[in-house]
């Protein structure tokens, strides 16, 4: 019975990951469709931006220049659902895989994925950040299992993967480097302070191993496009911390908006590493990689679903032990009635969550089609005036655009030139500048007199979201977590400055307005200043 049971858990969490993703847009879906369509369908790659004015013919490095690709390939040949497919399937197997790096997987497991899920789940979304979590969980995977297997030998092969696919690979080499210091440590513990050793100590082979399968894997990335400028790309990222401050999964796990079912991950991770330090059954390397993976996930909400990962087998392992106690304690559970009653409980309980979840699965083979979706994330009815606006205008259109949908507008708009979307959020700076783009962005929007630089860029259109109709949509726990006036700081949306400038000039008319956007046009008395 507990395999059957097992069995319907495994298809329980793929289709809970299905309701969850099937529900969510990537908002830069766009752009990489619009990559992977030009790459494919006009016989060269594309290195130079095309889509914005402000880093027109700049070299632009793609950190998910394969992964666009195949997105294209994918929902060109088949539609939106494979994407929803493919990456519950890769969310799935990754807390597979996390689990088979300690032991099989068991009717336990298959428990502490449904819980793991639930608590992680607020990051899951058809985009390519989720191969993260795959080849995060493989090379997891490889290290506890280093001296009992060879799959190390593959790490040139999933770096290399890992690097054309998404711009995340560092953090394989982060998680290596961790437990190459951990297991070095706990080999210098026990020569000269057995007391504080935790677990076995590595076999000396096993260090030359990963630093020559390491630097293997180091070098493999430099096959790709870019050459060395992607991992400057990538490595930029750490440098850069505006955009930390801005986007909602880069902000801090203890600010608003608060997940709070991820706190029934925080709190139980800390008691099950407790006692396998205090049995000693983690080594230095398991032991500093839940530090490492504990505080990113605090750092930034986006992390959380690392530390999911990491303890899959470890509360697996509480479980499986909680259980044995039980049956210790309570021996008439193993009388066949009793099994009985728990399997039929157990379908019970789950199964009209599970019906609920896949009647709920909304997959579909155009997502640009879908008009309730659509509508929820983009402002369709003023592009569709936009478009016809300029259709018979000469090109290039330029036009200021609310920097959240300029994915969208990359796609749907690509005979308009924007100012700027999701590819440069973390990295690109305006040309002779020392600021990010981003940083420029949001002083052009909310600082004054900023309407004159918007104006020598030969801007024809400036698009922004109409926030008088903006209802931040609280939720009943982050009500209860903080105070009014804490909600009403943290909700708050700064006065934007640049529509009063619009107002107050003369060379521009608002020639479009509805419940989510509002369009300026460019109507000046004397001709406008180029640069």
């Amino acid at each position: 019975m507990s395999k059957s049971i097992k069995i319907f858990l495994l298809i329980y969490n793929f289709v809970f990951i299905l309701f969850l993703i099937s529900n969510i847009f990537d908002f830069d879906f766009g752009w990489h469709l619009r990559f992977g369509k030009e790459w494919l369908e006009n016989g060269f790659f594309p290195y130079l931006d095309s889509y914005t004015y402000a880093h027109l013919g700049q070299l632009w490095i793609n950190h998910e220049w394969g992964g666009d690709l195949l997105w294209w390939i994918l929902y060109k040949n088949i539609g939106f659902y494979a994407i929803v497919f493919l990456t519950a399937f890769l969310i799935w197997s990754s807390f597979l895989i996390a689990q088979k790096a300690y032991s099989r997987y068991n009717l336990p497991a298959a428990l502490v994925t449904v819980f793991l899920i639930w608590g992680s789940g607020h990051i899951f979304a058809p985009r390519l950040a989720m191969f993260s979590l795959f080849f995060f969980a493989l090379i997891f995977y490889s290290l506890k299992n280093i001296e009992l297997n060879k799959f190390y030998r593959f790490w040139p092969l999933i770096f290399w993967l890992w690097a054309a696919l998404h711009g995340s690979f560092t953090l394989g080499f982060i998680i290596i480097g961790i437990y190459f210091f951990g297991n070095l440590l706990n080999t210098f513990f026990l020569h000269y302070y057995p007391a504080l050793s935790l677990g076995t100590a590595w076999k000396k082979e096993t260090f030359y191993k990963i630093i020559i399968w390491g630097l293997l894997s180091v070098l493999v990335i430099f096959i790709n496009p870019y050459g060395w400028h992607l991992y400057y790309e990538v490595i930029s990222y750490f440098f850069y911390d505006f955009y930390k401050s801005y986007i909602t999964e880069w902000v801090n796990s203890f600010t608003y908006p608060i997940y709070w079912q991820t706190g029934f991950i925080f709190a139980p991770a800390i008691v099950a590493v407790f006692w396998q330090v205090k049995k000693k059954i983690f080594s230095w390397g398991e032991l500093l990689l839940f530090i490492g993976l504990f505080y990113a996930s605090l750092k930034h909400k986006r992390q959380v679903v690392y530390l999911a990962l990491f303890c899959q087998p470890l509360f697996t392992i509480f479980l499986e032990k909680a259980i044995i106690d039980l049956k210790k304690t309570w021996k008439f559970l193993e009388t066949k009635k009793v099994k009985i009653f728990l399997f039929t409980s157990t379908l019970i309980l789950f199964i009209y969550p599970f019906t609920f979840y896949l009647s709920n699965i909304k997959i579909y083979k155009n997502v640009w089609a879908n008009l309730p979706k659509i509508t929820n994330y983009y402002p369709y009815q003023a592009v569709d005036f936009l478009k016809n606006e300029i259709k018979n205008q000469p090109k290039p259109i330029k036009v200021f655009n609310e920097f959240g949908w300029g994915a969208y507008f990359n796609w749907v708009l690509p005979e308009a030139l924007i100012f700027f979307d999701g590819r440069g959020t973390a990295t690109w700076k305006i040309q002779k500048e020392t600021t990010t783009t981003l940083e420029f962005y949001y002083d052009l929007i909310y600082k004054e007199n900023k309407l004159p630089l918007i104006e020598k860029q030969g801007v024809h259109y400036i698009f922004l979201e109409n926030m008088e109709n903006y209802h931040p949509n609280i939720n009943k726990a982050n009500k209860w977590l903080f105070s009014s006036a804490a909600l009403k700081h943290a909700t708050e949306v700064a006065p934007i400055l640049l529509e009063d400038s619009l107002r107050q000039s003369e060379n521009w008319k608002l020639i479009y307005t509805d419940y989510r956007a509002n369009i300026w046009k460019f109507m000046p008395t004397t001709p406008p200043e180029t640069k």
